[in-house]
């Protein structure tokens, strides 16, 4: 499935049933604007989207089922529609493998979803079936990507947590850190998604 999101603030998708958040039950070949208007920002990942809006909203669609990363709890079927997962104050959000993150104005960042390799941030390694704080300050940006994490704090230092087999936390292919570890300091002006 695909997702794109125009100027004048709509989102549109296209691809397989119940990804794609237009209420449907068939494979849409052709683009579907899903969101009328307000969308500034758009994370699409494994399955799920979530979309940021003017008034500080989240909003999220697609595959959630089964682990919460639309923090909705476990779901008997995806949501037709794009669902309300935060009323205001969110700043960033990125969706990844099988979890969501996304910072608020006071600088906290949140995470639901997906934790078995620590991407979450937390020690806890259960699913978060719904949003749970990770940090209470000064986070700047986050980038979900498949099974790990990465933070941009204020000052320009990343913090990473999850999965580090393949080497993607810099940790020296350690097997998985939950606890969030200081990767670089105060050299990094913004994140690249993974």
């Amino acid at each position: 499935f695909s997702v794109f999101l125009k100027a004048d603030g709509s989102v549109w998708s296209m691809g397989v049933k119940g990804k794609i958040g237009d209420g449907g039950r068939v494979d849409r070949s052709l683009p579907v604007r899903v969101i009328e208007s307000g969308a500034v920002s758009l994370s699409v990942a494994n399955g799920h989207s979530l979309v940021r809006k003017t008034d500080g909203s989240l909003w999220g669609f697609g595959n959630g089922l089964s682990n919460g990363k639309l923090g909705m709890g476990k779901m008997s079927q995806y949501p037709s529609y794009p669902v309300r997962i935060v009323e205001k104050g969110v700043v960033d959000a990125s969706a990844g493998g099988n979890h969501s993150l996304f910072v608020k104005t006071d600088g906290s960042l949140w995470g639901m979803g997906s934790n078995e390799q620590g991407q979450l941030g937390l020690t806890d390694l259960s699913d978060q079936l719904f949003p749970r704080r990770i940090l209470d300050s000064w986070v700047a940006q986050a980038s979900a990507g498949s099974r790990h994490s990465l933070v941009r704090m204020e000052d320009g230092s990343v913090l990473v947590f999850g999965s580090d087999r393949t080497g993607q936390l810099g940790l020296g292919r350690m097997l998985h850190t939950a606890e969030p570890f200081l990767i670089a300091e105060g050299i990094a002006p913004t994140l690249v998604r993974p």
